[in-house]
C-alpha cells in the first residue's frame, strides 16, 4: 500500500489530479481489494494523496535563473 501512494504521490506532481486518478485507479484497484483494504478508504487515501502530489514539484522542473537572464 505504501508502494501503490507513493505512486500516486509522484504521479500526482507530474499530471492533473483528476487525469492521473483516472489514469492509475483502474490499475491499482483490483489489487487493493484483493489485499483486503476498504475502497472507500482506499479512493480518500488516494485523493489526499494526489492532492499533496500536485503541490510537491516535478524533479527536474526548478532551474536556476540567474538576474542576468
Amino acid at each position: 500500500m505504501v508502494f501503490i501512494a507513493f505512486i500516486y504521490l509522484r504521479g500526482g506532481s507530474f499530471l492533473d489530479d483528476l487525469a492521473f486518478m483516472i489514469l492509475a485507479t483502474p490499475i491499482f484497484f483490483p489489487a487493493v481489494v484483493k489485499l483486503g483494504f476498504d475502497p472507500l478508504w482506499f479512493g480518500m487515501l488516494i485523493a489526499i494523496t494526489v492532492m499533496i502530489g500536485m503541490v510537491i514539484p516535478a524533479p527536474g522542473s526548478h532551474r536556476e535563473s540567474s538576474p542576468c537572464a
